[in-house]
């Protein structure tokens, strides 16, 4: 539930700590609706909104129906993970000699063969495309973009696949060779697929229909890795994305990837929280608009399920990730730690609350009211030496110093994780 009661009313056994945080909130609370209006982070979000509805308007006049979103892709690999980190090797790029690329130059060597034959077999397909819907060949063009830059392509396998098993990173990049097709009509989209699904050149490795799960903002189109053999008797995946020019142009337009960037980390993690993490951004679009608040009149998002994870997700948001809205961040915390002492009252360990206290010094102190903050953090202390707090770590306090807790005397402080 979102709570709105005075901390002096909550029973903390500490009242000159409990003055002390209604006065910091009602403090936080003024200084909200002050920078409200300039806010860069409010005035971001309400463009990344309009952002999403605008994309999600034009794929609607483009394809009144739905019809593309329905599409259903097969993949000729069923799949290329195991388990876990764990990949079928056979999906690794291969070298021109045939075995498991090492190195980015063994990659790159193979896709500058590959190259040449990976365009000849997309501007076929593209002409077979215009010679079945000849009404409609103006509206139709292919686009190929130079190899990958290596800097990037090895940036990008440490990042996203250096864990992967079997290694090495680089040879899990199906992007070196790529291209798009853009299409101004549906029809012409899904006789696309159907030449590529058709063609025995072509082995789709991975495929992803984002008309059907649309990006963070509302861009949609389809994405598919495919296999081909060269002539010399290796293989290698390629990328090539089929577009609608509508929503494409627009999405430029909006400039899009401006906004999936700025809250790409907060949108990081099980694609299945996606809608819910979506819901808390517009739950604070819209108690900021009507009620000068980000909880709104009711607590918004922060008084349906998942309370705890969302307000930890949201003061992450806050703190950190180059947005840096600390009084934002510290009305967040307030009301986990609200959410928290009600949950120690019914049986939950005091570490939590102490965690929470901790989170809120953090952001207290980035406001620049470092005293105020330091009894916040004392507070945290104070349970956290406490035997009944329950904390998982026997030397809790060694624990906090070594993970960079909270340096008073230094006026630095880290937020971590307790559990």
């Amino acid at each position: 539930m979102f709570h709105s009661a005075p901390f002096s009313a909550l029973n903390l056994g500490d009242q000159k700590l409990a003055f002390a945080l209604d006065n910091l909130e009602r403090e936080t609370g003024f200084r909200i609706k002050e920078l409200g209006p300039t806010s860069a982070f409010l005035k971001t979000l309400r463009a990344y909104l309009d952002c999403r509805d605008l994309m999600d308007a034009k794929y609607t006049e483009v394809d009144e129906l739905h019809s593309i979103a329905k599409l259903e892709l097969k993949e000729d690999s069923n799949g290329i993970q195991v388990v876990d980190n764990e990949y079928k090797s056979e999906f690794q790029q291969q070298t021109v000699d045939g075995d498991p690329v090492m190195y980015a130059e063994e990659l790159y060597a193979a896709a500058a063969i590959v190259e040449p034959i990976y365009k000849e077999m997309i501007e076929g397909i593209v002409k077979q495309v215009k010679d079945f819907l000849p009404e409609q060949k103006d509206d139709m063009y292919v686009e190929f973009a130079p190899l990958k830059g290596m800097d990037r392509a090895t940036e990008k396998a440490k990042d996203d696949y250096g864990r992967r098993l079997p290694a090495t990173g680089v040879s899990w990049l199906y992007d070196i060779v790529r291209g798009s097709i853009s299409c101004g009509h549906s029809e012409q989209i899904t006789k696309c697929l159907d030449l590529i699904m058709q063609d025995p050149r072509i082995f789709i490795v991975k495929a992803k229909n984002r008309f059907q799960n649309p990006t963070l903002t509302g861009y949609r189109d389809f994405n598919l890795a495919f296999q081909i053999e060269a002539p010399q008797g290796f293989k290698h995946i390629c990328e090539i994305q089929i577009h609608h020019a509508a929503t494409k142009a627009l999405s430029k337009e909006l400039d899009s990837h401006k906004h999936y960037e700025y809250f790409r980390t907060f949108f990081q993690g099980d694609t299945s929280d996606l809608e819910t993490h979506l819901a808390d951004l517009k739950a604070i679009d819209s108690g900021m608009r009507t009620q000068g608040d980000i909880f709104g009149s009711a607590g918004g998002m922060f008084g349906q399920s998942q309370a705890d994870t969302r307000l930890e997700r949201m003061g992450e948001l806050f703190l950190h990730h180059g947005i840096q809205e600390y009084y934002f961040a510290a009305h967040v915390y307030f009301q986990l730690l609200r959410l928290r002492m009600e949950g120690a009252r019914r049986g939950q360990p005091m570490y939590l609350v102490a965690d929470a206290y901790h989170k809120l010094a953090v952001a207290i102190s980035k406001t620049g009211k470092i005293i105020e903050a330091s009894r916040i953090y004392k507070k945290a202390e104070e349970i956290i030496n406490d035997p009944k707090s329950r904390a998982p770590i026997k030397n809790m306090r060694m624990w906090m110093s070594s993970n960079g807790f909270l340096t008073v005397c230094h006026h630095h402080f880290t937020p971590v994780k307790f559990f």
